[in-house]
């Protein structure tokens, strides 16, 4: 919300979308998710294109878009999950380059979602994932090979994926991706919110928690790792084997 002194009064002629808008002390609403470090305002996305898993958690979608689209071979892309235990996406591929690398990884392969083929490009876009948490990157695709015009009304004017309506457009897609389970199965940490707020180890020191998801960052690195309690460092590795570090000493307590 926002309350500078030339915000407007409100929509000309629209009063239903102006109480929307602008509440009665003059705070515009304006959609966004944000956070505020050192005074400074980062946004992170929409506020209506925030994914609500099954599971409870909150994924924004935007920060895993633009990870996908650093790949020369996506064109577009839309992620999404909303009431699905994990993130799928719908990607427009360059064909060219697309068919040139998928002779190469899969060349027995015949159609451009071929599940090999899928699971490949799957895990190579996950590999560009590092700075997303485990449980909200993407373990299947769908590969589209026809671009998103305007006309088609799958995109904003200016470009940007319209979730809603590729949603829709793509259900039965997204529905077979579902049913046949490509993605592990989500894993979950009990209770560790309630922990880490409560850990005596991390009071007084700088945690970084999106508000639009649940990521851990600053305690959860290499440098830092060691500093943490025991109960929290066993959680992290439960939840993420692969990435922990000093992970033996966890497992040791946890046997």
């Amino acid at each position: 919300m926002v309350r500078p002194p030339g915000v407007m009064m409100g929509y000309w002629r629209n009063p239903d979308a102006s109480e929307e808008t602008v509440d009665k002390e003059g705070w515009l609403h304006t959609g966004d998710v944000a956070y505020i470090v050192e005074g400074r305002v980062n946004i992170l996305g929409r506020l209506k294109d925030l994914l609500v898993f099954s599971t409870g958690e909150n994924v924004n979608p935007a920060p895993i878009e633009t990870a996908v689209l650093t790949d020369p071979l996506i064109d577009q892309a839309c992620i999404l999950g909303d009431s699905k235990p994990w993130c799928s996406a719908v990607v427009v591929v360059d064909a060219d380059r697309f068919h040139n690398w998928a002779k190469r990884v899969c060349p027995e392969a015949q159609s451009v979602n071929d599940r090999g083929l899928s699971a490949a490009l799957t895990k190579r876009l996950s590999d560009r994932m590092e700075r997303v948490p485990p449980f909200a990157r993407i373990r299947a695709v769908y590969i589209e090979t026809h671009p998103w015009s305007l006309e088609s009304g799958l995109i904003t004017p200016t470009l940007k994926a319209k979730h809603s309506r590729i949603a829709v457009h793509y259900a039965q897609k997204l529905e077979y991706l579902y049913s046949r389970d490509d993605g592990q199965k989500q894993r979950s940490l009990p209770g560790i919110r309630s922990t880490i707020r409560n850990d005596a180890s991390l009071v007084g020191r700088r945690v970084f928690m999106d508000p639009t998801a649940f990521l851990i960052s600053e305690f959860l690195c290499p440098r830092s790792f060691v500093d943490l309690s025991s109960e929290v460092r066993l959680f992290w590795c439960r939840w993420n084997r692969e990435s922990c570090i000093g992970q033996s000493d966890c497992y040791a307590r946890e046997g």
